[in-house]
């Protein structure tokens, strides 16, 4: 059996490799992008094809310095199409390199896979949704305008700026290697499952609903996930509660409060909820 210090270093060390290796391919990535060039190529788009291209550029493209938000807000007040940024303000906190770098390691090709298409197919259809409730003339016009990012001309500056971000990082991997490796080694079995209730579909929405409240990157939640799935946790209540804690939280919530009025704030609250709710449901039924 796997020693508690053992499981802790090794998930330290495999994911401190892990994130350098990603946020360097990130950031080189990241010399061929600008908000300034994501918005032009936005703008070009308008209907379901907008959203499709907004949720690939979320999910591929690394960012330095500013949040997501700040970045939606400048896409909106530059004329994109509302639905269009919508898809980007949910792929780009959901996924990213890194991330599906980590859970490849973690659980396989295959329910990497699935994870990166189900955060595809929620940040498309509920861009889509928003983008049809025509909601537009509920944007508050705010000081948020879209941001310069801090410039990555070439790979030495690649390689800095993966080293600042492990920096920057560190704790927090450490923390979730702490916790993985506590649930892993001393949390039963059996109160695993009763917290969940035996597995009940019921705690999918329970796992988003607590998801929600929680702010934390998806990089510090998958040894978490990891951790309770091997005591046998549910797939489709590990996943709902890690894309909703990636997805949403109340610090991003407060900050949209600034840009959209009460209306469409609601109503993307409640979209993404329910997107999440049944994404949840669907990996629920899937085989382990």
């Amino acid at each position: 059996m796997i020693r508690p210090w053992q499981y802790f270093l090794g998930f330290v060390v495999v994911m401190s490799a892990l994130f350098m290796v990603a946020t360097f391919i990130g950031a080189c990535i990241r010399t061929k992008f600008s908000t300034h060039t994501i918005n032009r190529w936005l703008l070009k788009y308008d209907g379901w094809r907008g959203n499709v291209i907004a949720a690939l550029i979320g999910m591929v493209t690394p960012f330095c310095s500013c949040t997501t938000v700040p970045i939606f807000a400048g896409l909106v007040e530059t004329n994109v199409n509302f639905g269009t940024a919508i898809s980007f303000l949910i792929a780009s906190p959901s996924i990213n390199i890194a991330a599906i770098i980590f859970l490849v390691a973690l659980f396989g090709f295959k329910i990497a896979l699935g994870y990166v298409l189900a955060c595809f197919v929620v940040a498309v259809l509920g861009g889509y949704i928003m983008g049809r409730l025509k909601l537009k003339d509920q944007i508050q016009r705010t000081f948020m305008t879209l941001s310069q990012q801090c410039q990555v001309r070439n790979w030495q500056e690649a390689l800095q700026l993966s080293f600042r971000y492990l920096k920057y990082f560190f704790i927090f991997l450490l923390l979730s290697a702490a916790l993985g490796a506590f649930i892993y080694n001393y949390v039963p079995e059996n109160i695993v499952r009763t917290m969940t209730a035996n597995n009940s579909l019921w705690a999918v929405p329970l796992a988003v609903l607590l998801g929600a409240v929680i702010y934390a990157d998806i990089i510090v939640l998958l040894p978490i996930g990891y951790a309770l799935l091997t005591k046998g946790v549910n797939q489709g209540i590990v996943f709902s509660f890690i894309i909703a804690a990636a997805g949403i939280s109340l610090p991003s919530i407060l900050m949209l409060s600034k840009i959209l009025k009460r209306k469409p704030l609601v109503y993307f609250i409640a979209v993404l909820l329910s997107l999440y709710m049944l994404l949840g449901i669907f990996f629920y039924y899937l085989p382990q």
